[in-house]
């Protein structure tokens, strides 16, 4: 596939994608406390619909100027991951910690935190970190954990060399995550 067709390709199915997928989608299960969703989902009436308190936005400053704008409402707190691309070059792994982290901590704020975790259009980004995050909290492989995703958020499709990543190497780093060594470490102090 040359490069002019692989781009076309991504672009057709983002433009399909964003038409037909929902703005905002519980991560899992209709129980779950994580949502998935596209930088729609932080207009302040969708926050409020779905109770959520915390925004992990997974986008770079230049793809979120358009919506900078938009500020959030007062109680919801906001961790932006400045430099995670949607790019064959981004390393899960590094984000993975970090963001399961912030999560873990939104969540053990109070009994009805809800996080939301977006990208642009809650397809690739927010789809690979929410595939793994199954994978973390279901104790799944990487295809059943992104067909249990896709049970709720049918147009997750994170790139390929995410979906080589949760297969290959997050895998890897959940088993390191559970080891003793790491528990202090992950489930520490929310990030400043």
């Amino acid at each position: 596939m040359t490069r002019d067709s692989f781009i076309m390709a991504h672009a057709s199915a983002f433009i399909e994608a964003m038409l037909e997928a929902p703005v905002i989608n519980h991560v899992g299960s209709a129980d779950s406390r994580v949502y998935i969703g596209s930088e729609e989902a932080r207009a302040p009436d969708i926050l409020a619909t779905h109770g959520i308190t915390h925004v992990i936005c997974l986008q770079p400053e230049w793809e979120r100027r358009a919506h900078q704008h938009q500020t959030l409402p007062a109680h919801v707190t906001e961790k932006v991951y400045n430099y995670f691309e949607d790019a064959t070059g981004t390393l899960l792994c590094s984000y993975i910690p970090l963001v399961f982290d912030e999560i873990q901590c939104a969540l053990d704020t109070a009994p009805d935190a809800c996080v939301l975790v977006h990208c642009a259009a809650g397809i690739s980004r927010s789809g690979a970190i929410c595939t793994a995050w199954l994978m973390w909290t279901l104790g799944l492989d990487a295809d059943a954990a992104l067909a249990k995703l896709r049970e709720t958020r049918k147009h997750a499709k994170p790139n390929h060399s995410f979906v080589r990543q949760l297969r290959e190497d997050v895998p890897i780093l959940l088993h390191e995550m559970k080891t003793p060594a790491h528990d202090s470490d992950l489930l520490g102090e929310p990030f400043a």
